[in-house]
């Protein structure tokens, strides 16, 4: 299932929104111009990501200090991760495939 999102212009560099698309809890993330999206409950705690700190193409949950690949959702060393969603931008338009 493919969702609309948000428009392009909603979002700026470096930006973080929190989604609730059904039941399922959703942070996107715009960084260097591409949009990210991932689960917004960290695996480790369960703590939101979507406030968390964006660095080096990743985010650091706030709780546990974690980072989470923004692409992939891997966290190098430890095997967890968070899902990711793919997300496309035609024109204006930005959608998450669910």
């Amino acid at each position: 299932m493919t969702k609309h999102v948000v428009q392009v212009g909603d979002l700026s560099d470096n930006s973080r929104r929190f989604l609730r698309i059904g039941t399922r809890e959703i942070a996107l993330f715009c960084v260097a111009g591409k949009v990210f999206a991932l689960d917004d409950s960290c695996p480790h705690a369960g703590a939101s990501l979507s406030g968390g700190l964006i660095e080096g193409g990743k985010v650091r949950c706030r709780a546990h200090g974690l980072a989470f690949d923004l692409a992939t959702g891997c966290m190098g060393g430890a095997g967890l991760s968070v899902k990711t969603y793919p997300v496309s931008v035609s024109g204006e338009t930005v959608t998450i495939e669910i």
